[in-house]
């Protein structure tokens, strides 16, 4: 598994530098611009479609700038549920397609099996082609059959362009708002639903997965309640693959046994495994087993930035004991476990923090390498995907801390330098837990501020007994802001934005504990998720709200836009949440 994904990377490396290369060819000698803040708008022509199963239906994508400018090249990736939508053809309208860079009709086989289209377009004339703020472009129109009548959204996202200022400059940061495409109502791309496969059965289970392999000659049997893998020898690296038919949303583990694995004559460039990973295949984390490679070695391997990664663990599992692996995502932080079924339970073997968000495919397989390439095959057995629970915690209306331990607060959010003139209150969530423990408690509770912008409030936990350590950190996260991670009692920091939560140094006592978090500065953005509430992410999403709202005055907006409470929302507002795109994400 671990060379099958350092061969998925390497290609995904070179189609990047492809891309690259050409629009250098493209914009060659040109200087580079060094303005930002400009957007441009990805729509969907229709927003919505309500199609009959078996039918066809068309779409446009419409391009519109803030800032009048002559295109040159673009590119976004359109994902879509392939358990309910397929893909028929598409047409470039602005330009031509990239030529072995973007997908056309011909490669509809491909775009279904992958769940996604890339679409990457130039237009290499003299003149180039002129994107104008008042009616933008079409950039390419897509038709689709539906497979059902059952609700599904297909969004845009990996999107740049690049075009030509007019002294000029190349300009290639525009910031991208993508809306997305609802289909019968719309639909979660990839929500959870739990489920486990003992592999029972006598054929896989279609509903649940979809096999790959780059060797029609390699192959999947189900036999004895368990999955095998085999794939033959040969000259280059072979794979085959198990993975999920829809990808998956939210926090959620995967768990598989691994049972056991053999290659002919013992040769030892092989393993097998479990992995989770994006569904364009560019980030990925997996828990794998390597044939004698390092005999009694679980290996661990992952995606750092552009970096494949890979480390292991020695405890004595050879490929003929079976061992139980797991990996679990609560948000953005993933951890992989092993079990060796000697009545230990779980070890913890990798931690990533921050790492991903998205939808993800999860997947057991095979591979083999250089130098060797052997005949190999593998057993699986006792899959589970379980989905997290999503708790709704219960919110304190008086704003006053109930519980024994009760936390007086003072914090400080961005944009926001004074007394509300309107609005002088907001729900604050708070969050306390030890970083040797995985529960995380909440409550909230409504703070005010004072003329210098300080907002103070209390919020309560009931901790029985009370602990005597020291060690708790605590998440802050307001209405319309970033989640905040503190360590300390009363944190500081030289620049806005940049404190970091170390070790947990908090401790709590009975009755009240005061916490002056005014010194560091919690940062805005996340306002407005797919589901009309926050989702931890600043992204497109939000942008387009207050994009789409500027200037508006509706309560219900405001509620939403309104970043600096001052009564509006406006072009202040819309600089804050671009600003929060360096950041993008809640700390965990």
């Amino acid at each position: 598994m671990k060379k099958e994904i350092v061969k998925i990377a390497v290609t995904f490396l070179i189609i990047v530098g492809v891309v690259v290369w050409g629009l250098n060819y493209i914009f060659f000698g040109a200087p580079k611009s060094k303005a930002t803040g400009e957007t441009i708008n990805l729509s969907f022509t229709p927003a919505t479609a309500t199609v009959a199963a078996n039918a066809d239906f068309t779409v446009t994508i419409l391009a519109k700038p803030s800032l009048n400018t002559v295109l040159r090249g673009y590119k976004t990736k359109v994902s879509f549920d392939k358990a309910k939508l397929n893909f028929k053809s598409i047409r470039y309208k602005v330009g031509v397609v990239s030529a072995g860079l973007g997908n056309t009709t011909a490669e509809a086989a491909t775009v279904n099996t992958n769940g996604f289209i890339d679409i990457v377009g130039e237009d290499a004339t003299a003149t180039g082609y002129t994107l104008g703020t008042a009616n933008g472009a079409e950039l390419a129109s897509l038709t689709f059959t539906a497979l059902s009548t059952t609700g599904t959204t297909v969004t845009m996202t990996d999107s740049s362009f690049y075009s030509i200022n007019s002294d000029g400059s190349l300009f290639d940061i525009w910031v991208i708002a993508a809306q997305n495409l609802d289909v019968n109502g719309g639909g979660s791309i990839g929500s959870c639903t739990s489920f486990s496969d003992d592999f029972s059965g006598t054929t896989l289970n279609a509903d649940k997965w979809i096999t790959w392999s780059n060797n029609n000659t390699n192959s999947v049997g189900i036999a004895g309640g368990q999955a095998t893998l085999y794939i033959t020898q040969g000259t280059v690296s072979n794979g085959q693959t198990i993975y999920s038919k829809t990808p998956v949303t939210g926090d959620f583990t995967v768990e598989v046994t691994l049972k056991n694995h053999s290659t002919l004559d013992n040769k030892l460039t092989s393993n097998f495994g479990l992995r989770l990973a994006s569904v364009d295949w560019t980030q990925y984390i997996s828990v794998f087993k390597p044939y004698n490679k390092a005999p009694g070695e679980l290996g661990v391997a992952w995606k750092e930035g552009t970096t494949d990664k890979s480390e292991g663990v020695n405890e004595g599992i050879d490929h003929n004991t079976p061992v139980k692996v797991k990996i679990e995502r609560i948000g953005s932080t993933f951890k992989t476990y092993y079990d060796k079924l000697d009545g230990s339970g779980y070890k913890l073997s990798k931690q990533l923090d921050n790492y991903y968000t998205g939808p993800m495919n999860y997947d057991i397989a095979l591979d083999n390498w250089e130098p060797d390439f052997p005949q190999a095959s593998a057993k699986f057995d006792d899959f589970k995907l379980t989905c997290a629970a999503v708790s709704t915690p219960t919110p304190i209306p008086t704003g006053r801390g109930t519980g024994n331990v009760k936390l007086n607060m003072k914090l400080k959010f961005q944009g926001i330098t004074g007394k509300p003139a309107g609005s002088n209150s907001m729900t604050v969530s708070v969050k306390q837990k030890k970083p040797s423990d995985t529960t995380i408690i909440e409550s909230k509770g409504i703070f005010t501020a004072d003329d210098n912008g300080i907002w103070t409030g209390t919020v309560g936990f009931d901790m029985n007994p009370v602990p005597t350590e020291g060690t708790f950190v605590i998440y802050v996260k307001g209405p319309r802001h970033i989640q905040k991670k503190i360590c300390d009692v009363a944190p500081t920091e030289t620049s806005p934005g940049i404190y970091r939560c170390g070790d947990g140094k908090i401790s709590f006592k009975a009755g009240n504990n005061e916490l002056d978090f005014s010194k560091i500065l919690l940062l805005s953005g996340d306002i407005y998720g797919p589901d009309k509430k926050q989702d931890g992410l600043v992204n497109s999403v939000d942008i387009s709200f207050i994009r789409n709202n500027l200037n508006k005055t509706e309560a219900d907006i405001l509620a939403v836009c309104d970043i600096n409470l001052d009564g509006k929302c406006d072009t202040q507002d819309y600089s804050l949440v671009i600003n929060a795109l360096l950041i993008k994400t809640d700390e965990q």
